[in-house]
């Protein structure tokens, strides 16, 4: 089913919000909404420290449906480590890496969350 036109503008302005604030915190974006079959990774960047990481980015207008890090699945995670290790493979970058997620909830006044180094 296809999201609704609210949904796909909400989730663009989330992900806008959060690679200012990955910029804002350091961040080099390198890419963003990579796309293949498995799934789509929404920021790549790389840390202050140099670390590459794929962002996840996930967007709530009211907590109605809980917040953004509780949409955050194993199977999600694992799409995302699998899609981050073709990103790897096709940019030729040495496949260490990290997840993070950032939450923003509350769209009309974000608060936003920056979890790093999601396991699950």
């Amino acid at each position: 089913m296809a999201k609704n036109w609210k949904a796909e503008i909400i989730g663009s302005c989330g992900e806008l919000i959060a690679d200012h604030f990955l910029v804002d915190s350091q961040y080099q974006v390198i890419d963003k909404n990579w796309r293949r079959k498995l799934g789509e990774i929404d920021i790549v960047a790389i840390s202050p420290d140099g670390e590459l990481t794929f962002v996840e980015v996930k967007t709530r207008s009211s907590q109605r449906f809980g917040l953004g890090i509780e949409a955050i699945s194993r199977e999600k995670y694992q799409r995302i480590y699998l899609l981050g290790l073709h990103w790897c493979r096709e940019n030729r970058f040495p496949p260490n890496f990290r997840v993070d997620v950032i939450s923003i909830d509350n769209f009309i006044f974000p608060k936003i969350s920056h979890i790093r180094r999601v396991i699950l």
